[in-house]
């Protein structure tokens, strides 16, 4: 099963890899991953394919200018007075990192989950460390 997953993915990265390759400052456009990867390897059995990586699904998707976006995004996320709450600076993190093998933003059901988070660590009254920050 770790074999079968290990080459599933490396299929997924070689796909993305070559579309970046191919427009690399606009990308393919979105929604684009799915038929490109069914075209290069038939029915594989999934209703929507992603990358397993949200940086390479964006930059596959909407290019150089996306792949800014997504990780300005990020920084500013990181940087704003709002992050101080060490709750939304963990779901930042975890976003940060888990999307390196997974695309967050793709599915929609762990879109949604991921952005509703962030939405209640936002509005959350501040701490007492927060204060001291």
């Amino acid at each position: 099963l770790a074999n079968y997953s290990a080459n599933e993915r490396k299929k997924y990265y070689t796909v993305a890899w070559e579309g970046i390759k191919q427009a690399p400052l606009l990308g393919q456009g979105v929604g684009q991953f799915t038929p490109k990867i069914m075209a290069q390897f038939g029915d594989l059995h999934y209703r929507y394919l992603h990358a397993h990586s949200q940086y390479l699904h964006t930059a596959f998707e909407m290019g150089l200018f996306g792949l800014t976006a997504l990780i300005a995004w990020l920084w500013c996320s990181w940087r704003s007075p709002k992050a101080h709450s060490v709750y939304r600076r963990h779901l930042l993190l975890i976003f940060a990192v888990g999307t390196l093998f997974n695309s967050f933003l793709v599915g929609a059901s762990e879109a949604r989950f991921f952005m509703a988070l962030l939405a209640c660590y936002t509005f959350l009254p501040p701490t007492q460390s927060d204060h001291e920050h």
